[in-house]
């Protein structure tokens, strides 16, 4: 595990890279996105990257803020590895909302995002390992 200022980040053994945002803010938005695509420099284009996002209880993060860095990171690597994404969330959770906005991203069958509750994780796990 990796502490750093608004996230954790673990590298499971299985290749699952963990973000757990341990505030909703426009940094902890700013430090995932920096982690993860340095993480993603090392992984070949032909490759697939799973994460494993958990969102803060109780918390919304900054959408516009994340789609924004989420569609300058997908513009600045238009050749870049697939990913599957399981999102932990809180019952409460817009994920009609969010999952309008990952559509509006239009990366295709290149990424694919499924959402679990908090404690559902390890059904998103083996999601993410299904492939």
């Amino acid at each position: 595990m990796t502490l750093l200022h608004e996230i954790e980040y673990y590298l499971h053994d299985n290749g699952i890279q963990e973000y757990r945002f341990l505030e909703a803010t426009h940094e902890a938005v700013d430090e995932w996105m920096e982690v993860a695509t340095a993480n993603a420099r090392s992984v070949p284009a032909s490759g697939l990257i799973h994460y494993l996002i958990v969102l803060p209880v109780g918390e919304l993060i900054p959408l516009m803020h994340t789609f924004t860095r989420i569609q300058e990171a997908l513009k600045a690597r238009p050749l870049r590895p697939s990913t599957r994404v399981a999102i932990l969330h809180a019952p409460d959770f817009l994920v009609s909302v969010l999952e309008a906005f990952i559509r509006m991203l239009r990366s295709g069958d290149k990424d694919v995002v499924r959402f679990f509750l908090h404690d559902h994780r390890e059904d998103a796990i083996r999601w993410l390992l299904n492939k």
